[in-house]
């Protein structure tokens, strides 16, 4: 029995009287400079009392500590009492500290022999006297920190002080000892409790931290202590119930002890502070960890004793009988004994620990007991029949203890009131229990034929006990008393699943048993198909359609896996009918891939033809079906059975080619049932799609196995498959165009459903959506065929040998692609009339007749470029020629965008790779290209712009300005990669484009259309741009080369300064194709240069490319701030100043030049002058900063020089006196920093 629950110890009400002041609040801050003071005080006092021996000896350091022991005691007290308390506190952390070293230096003194005796009872007895002299310095001055550091130092005395009393053990009995003597020690965490005033003694305020130690010491002792005991007199088989025995006594007076406290005490900090009061959660978490480690070192008896011991029967049966049991009997206990909730709980998780403690030996016991069973399993994997003897008295041994287990929870939960509720759990464990017994049996058939006994039986079970299927008339025999089986429902159904599933596996063993656990599997997954019915487990089911679904689904997935078993079955008859052969051999692969082949082609055919019953499969059975057979049938028709090579004198079970063409006919004829058949369009549309995908490389593959028949010419096999595409394009047309009732047009807007596409602006064409989507599924197939063949036509165009004949026709598998694609780009209302997407497959047939075209005149042995581009481009803009002229737009009132997108492709055509080839050869044509391209970019920005013409001059300016862009980089990249370093004309092709280039960006920018007055800004940003990029690019490649000829800095530097001016000039005059934007990426690339030239080195010193762009930034900056006066000084002299001294100042950190140094410094000095008389904020700070940072770096090695004299723990000493001192006048200390900081903020 619990003891009875005290009652809460709480004051009386006095908010009526007067109320409870509260806390004073400290500052964080101070705080943590106090900490911070009095850890660097206590560490320069160890390393003085410790370490420190060139000052002085150990005896008179040691007399230093205790004086200043004695001293911090004595002011801590008196500062308390001065009502300093933080400061107090801090000090009195410090005396604690001394007061541990006083303790450490009287025995490493020997002060009276004292480094005689053992240490573990030294340092017991004299925590023990420091935990009595901290409680009484906490009652006489109030301090906190004493009150801590008594409760904390006596639990670690207590158990030095046992450990020390037993000298002569062993020392791992003496670690036990201790921690248990700690343990013990830490029930003085009921003393941190608060209780009221009785007359006798004053009122105690509650010690949450002192607690909160103590817990935590105590459960590290506790579980240390058992973790220990464990292993405490190893070879004795009774050591383990006293250790582990003791511990969970101690375990469980610390459960009982805090269960027995009040759940809520008041806070009392002081007579004239007070909190109100807090539930204790922490001391309940406690107990639950104490009752928990009580079960665990209780239940752990057994288990280390069994470990000790040779029985293994003991092993298998002691450990988990006597952990089940004490988990039940605790259990009881929290249930029906336990007098509150607290005590109640904590009963609850001993038994999950104890449970838990079970759970170790019944994973050994469940190995030994399904020993025999996984042995069946992995012969039956293997494919070899097991041994005669399976189990011996081990395996009985544990299967009985499994049997003791149900027992126990059986009677326990039975005399508890629980057996109803977890019956499941008990049929659970019987069913395993049998399941496990099985395997006992002395042979493979035995054990084959008990296992299929078993499922057949929970069939036949589950079919007498099943529900009838609901129809609309009621029925007329009351089944009232129908056969049922209650909560043996889901045994009978895990009987099921199990008895088949091991049967099946295990059948595999022995060649004469695999075919009846294949068919009994397979006739029981058909006919477990009627269990699945539509009427629903609960009444409360409100949606009867998603049960529907759900039970059809289940249906479906029951037939998956009998196709999944039968091709399985299928797949083994030809490794049965020739048992002689191994496996892996070619023949037997072969006739195994042959035979799934051809039932999955025949499965597919009766899943496609089902439609024509439906009452034979429902929708969802076929799309299981179809999705179960989709892997297996791509991976066997896509293994080349005929290059397989096969021994003399073997042969197929299927003869090639027959077979093959057999095989692919099937499945040919299942994918056009998919697609063609009537049945087969009112549902299941993506598994028709995928059918109908598959369609053309079926076709293709029956083509290639009867022209391997007809051993056809290699020429045939080249165009076998644009031909198939051919065909199934031209069928997926003639499905596509499948119109319901005829091809009407109606009048006006005409309404679009979801089966119908429309047409035009003017009405719609009946056509239906399933064709469409046939027709798209018919085409991927297609394409999936052609794309292929193409690629292969143009990888092999340059490639001889066995490659020739492919390459003689590969332009002629390309012009066949173009005829495909112009057949896809036939839509149901025509082709140059058509308003679907389509009709954009025609520039595709276009590209593709190019490319044939190309390659046709490539083999031809044409060379030059010119007839390859010119003739293209002609054609180009001819279309958008006649486009223009007789297109549907108004060509009098606005463009045809269709005719400007190729006017701007036929130009390109004609000018680009023209461009490209100039690099190498004769310098006329890129002289004639570059006047081209500048006349075409300057001729567009000077005409007129107006609607009707703006598209077809925004074409030609365009054209120009990327043919003029090819050209120069193309020129610019062969005099840099000519022998020795660029001259001049490097500069020429750049400098002179980049004027046009301007020049059109200023023409097109004061054009007067304002249509495109967005269009022609961009446009001229974006030309300054690309040929500022160019320049940059191109300047910055030729500085980085080896060969400079003593250019490289010059280049470098008047690149940036050019750069860095435009972005000057560009904020002045904010107009397009200047302003913000070109000004801001311009300076980027002035910056990447920069940063791109420094990293190479090409540049020395770096403050040639960094300080321009710095001086840009301030230049900005000046002009932000005179055009704005509400604009603050960082976000605009921020970045420059810090590029213009940061650089130079990181330097100082390694070797520095004296000019450096110097103009450094007068460039600070100036900032700062400047700053300070402009009252610009950022740069006073800068310039004080980098000015600061110089000088110390400057002055730093007579600052280490002062260092190195002084012991390093006096300067962490005074640091920390300083520390303290700060904290104590922290509020004036902020206020002047409070002062300084208001002035600089107050600067622009």
């Amino acid at each position: 029995m619990a003891p009875p629950q005290a009652p809460a110890l709480l004051y009386p009400d006095r908010s009526a009287a007067s109320p409870l002041p509260t806390k004073p609040r400290r500052s964080s801050v101070q705080v943590v400079l106090l900490f911070i003071g009095v850890l660097l005080v206590s560490v320069a006092a160890i390393f003085f009392l410790t370490v420190a021996w060139i000052v002085a000896g150990l005896g008179f350091r040691f007399v230093v500590v205790a004086l200043l022991t004695v001293a911090a005691l004595v002011v801590a007290a008196r500062m308390r009492r001065s009502r300093l308390t933080s400061t107090a506190e801090g000090i009195g952390s410090f005396a604690v500290v001394l007061v541990l070293l006083d303790v450490w230096g009287m025995r490493q003194n020997n002060l009276f022999g004292l480094a005689a005796g053992d240490g573990a009872l030294y340092w017991g007895v004299a925590l023990i006297v420091c935990a009595t002299l901290f409680l009484g310095w906490h009652n006489r001055s109030k301090l906190r920190v004493g009150s801590i550091a008594g409760f904390v130092v006596a639990v670690p005395g207590v158990g030095l002080f046992a450990a020390g009393l037993l000298q002569g053990q062993n020392t791992l009995t003496r670690v036990f000892v201790g921690f248990l003597g700690a343990a013990i020690a830490a029930l003085l965490h009921r003393a941190t409790l608060s209780r009221p005033a009785d007359g006798r003694r004053s009122p105690a305020f509650d010690r949450f931290p002192e607690r909160i130690l103590l817990l935590a010491l105590g459960a590290l002792a506790l579980v240390t202590a058992a973790a220990v005991a464990v292993f405490v007199e190893s070879d004795s088989l009774i050591a383990p119930v006293w250790s582990l025995g003791a511990v969970a006594l101690v375990a469980t007076a610390h459960a009982v002890l805090v269960l027995s406290a009040p759940r809520s005490a008041l806070i009392v900090e002081s007579v004239d502070v007070a909190q109100p009061a807090r539930p204790m959660g922490e001391y309940r978490a406690f107990a639950y960890l104490a009752a928990s480690l009580a079960a665990f070192a209780a239940a752990g008896i057994a288990p280390v004793v069994a470990g000790r011991s040779d029985s293994l029967p003991f092993s298998l049966t002691v450990p988990l009988l006597v952990a089940t049991a004490l988990a039940v009997a605790l259990e009881l206990f929290a249930r029906h004994l336990a007098a509150s909730s607290a005590a109640r709980m904590a009963g609850l998780v001993a038994a999950l620990s104890a449970g838990t403690v079970a759970a170790i030996p019944l994973l050994l016991t469940a190995g030994y007991a399904a020993w025999p069973l996984i042995q069946a399993i992995a012969s039956g994997l293997r494919g070899h029949e097991v041994v005669l003897d399976l189990a011996n008295a081990d395996n009985v041994w544990a299967v009985l203890a499994l049997v003791g287990v149900g027992a126990t929870l059986l009677i326990g939960w039975a005399l508890g009131g629980l057996l109803r509720a977890r019956r499941q759990i008990v049929t659970a464990l019987a069913l395993a229990v049998v399941i496990l017994a099985v395997p006992l049996s002395p042979s493979i058939g035995v054990i084959v034929a008990l296992y299929l006994l078993l499922g057949a039986g929970a069939l036949i079970s589950l079919l007498l006990a099943r529900s009838p299927e609901p129809t609309s008339v009621p029925p007329t025999v009351n089944d009232a008393g129908r056969f049922s089986l209650g909560f043996l429902a889901p045994a009978t159904i895990v009987f099921l699943v199990v008895g088949e599933t091991l049967g099946y596996v295990i059948s595999w063993a022995h060649p004469t048993t695999w075919w009846f656990g294949t068919v009994s599997l397979i006739v029981a997954l058909w006919f477990a198909r009627l269990l699945v019915t539509h009427r629903a487990a609960s009444p409360a089911l409100t949606s009867p359609a998603l049960a529907s679904a759900s039970h059809a689904h289940a249906r479906g997935a029951l037939l998956a896996a009998a196709i999944v078993i039968t091709l399985v079955g299928v797949g083994h008859v030809p490794l049965a009918l020739a048992p002689e052969q191994q496996w892996f051999e070619a023949i037997n692969l072969a006739n195994v891939t042959a035979a799934i082949a051809l039932a999955t082609a025949l499965l597919h055919l009766f899943v496609a033809a089902a439609a024509l019953r439906p009452t034979a499969l429902s929708l969802l059975d076929r799309r299981w079906a179809f999705f179960t057979l989709l892997v297996p049938s791509v991976v066997v028709f896509v293994l080349p059975i005929r290059m397989w090579s096969l021994a003399a004198g073997e042969s197929l079970l299927q003869p090639e080619p027959l077979g093959s063409i057999l095989r692919a006919s099937i499945l040919v004829a299942a994918s056009a049932s998919w697609v063609f058949l009537r049945a087969n369009h009112g549902g299941l549309h993506l598994e028709r799609a995928i059918a109908a995908i598959a369609l053309a490389p079926a076709v293709y593959l029956l083509t290639r196995e009867v022209l391997f028949i007809t051993a056809a010419v290699t020429s045939v096999f080249i165009l076998a498959a644009p031909a198939v595409a051919l065909v199934v394009c031209s069928l997926a047309l003639l499905r596509g165009t499948n119109r319901r009732g005829g091809a009407t047009l109606s009048g006006g807007a005409g309404r679009v459903t979801s089966g119908t596409v429309a047409i035009g602006a003017t009405g719609t064409l009946n056509v239906d959506s399933t064709a469409r989507r046939d027709r798209i599924a018919l085409e991927i197939g297609a394409a999936i065929v052609l794309v292929p063949a193409v690629f292969a036509a143009v990888g092999t165009a340059d490639k001889l040998g066995t490659a020739g004949t492919f390459r003689s026709l590969g332009w002629l598998v390309i012009v066949f692609a173009g005829i495909v694609a112009l057949i896809m780009a036939i839509a149901p209302d025509g082709l140059f009339g058509s308003r679907s997407n389509r009709r954009h497959f025609g520039w595709l047939a276009l590209l593709l007749g190019t490319a044939g075209l190309w390659l046709g005149l490539d083999q031809a042995g044409i060379v030059a470029l010119e007839p390859y581009v010119l003739p293209v481009a002609g054609m180009v803009l001819t279309t958008a020629a006649l486009i223009r002229r007789y297109g549907t737009t108004d060509r009098l009132s606005e463009p045809s965008p269709v005719a400007g997108v190729l006017t701007f492709a036929a130009l390109l055509i004609a000018l680009v790779p023209l461009a490209v080839s100039s690099e190498s050869g004769s310098l006329v044509r890129p002289l004639v290209l570059a006047l081209v391209s500048v006349t075409l970019m300057i001729g567009a920005a000077l005409v007129r712009w107006a609607p009707p013409s703006s598209t077809y001059l925004a074409a030609a300016g365009l054209a120009g300005a990327i043919a003029l862009v090819v050209t120069a980089f193309a020129q610019t990249q062969r005099l840099a990669g000519a022998p020795g370093a660029p001259d001049g004309r490097l500069e020429l092709w750049l400098v002179l484009p980049t004027m046009a280039a301007s020049m059109t960006a200023v023409l097109l920018v004061r054009q007067t259309d304002a249509q495109t007055t967005a269009l022609r800004r961009g446009t001229g940003i974006a030309l300054v741009l690309v040929w500022a990029s160019v320049l940059t690019w191109v300047e910055l490649t030729v500085v980085s080369a080896p060969a400079d000829a003593g250019l490289s800095t010059p280049r470098a530097v008047l690149l940036v300064l050019a750069l860095s001016a435009v972005h000057v000039i560009a904020l002045a005059q904010p107009r397009a194709p200047l302003g913000a934007i070109t000004a801001w990426i311009v300076l980027g690339l002035a910056g990447l240069a920069a940063i791109t030239v420094t990293s190479s080195g090409k540049v020395d010193p770096f403050e040639l490319v960094t300080v321009p762009v710095a001086l840009a930034l301030i230049g900005s900056g000046w002009l932000r701030l005179h055009g704005d006066p509400r604009a603050r000084s960082w976000p605009w002299f921020g970045p420059g100043l810090s590029l213009l001294l940061v650089p130079s100042l990181l330097l100082d950190f390694t070797y520095n030049d004296l000019w450096r140094i110097v103009s450094l410094g007068i460039a600070a000095i100036i900032v700062l002058v400047i700053g300070s008389s402009r009252r610009l904020q950022a740069p006073f700070v800068i310039g004080a900063v980098v000015l600061l940072i110089h000088g110390v770096a400057q002055l730093w090695p007579w600052i280490a020089l002062a260092y190195s004299v002084i012991p390093w723990f006096l300067w962490l000493g005074g640091g920390g006196i300083l520390l303290i001192v700060l904290a104590a006048r922290y509020e004036q200390r902020i206020a002047n920093l409070k002062s300084v900081a208001l002035r600089i903020s107050a600067l622009r």
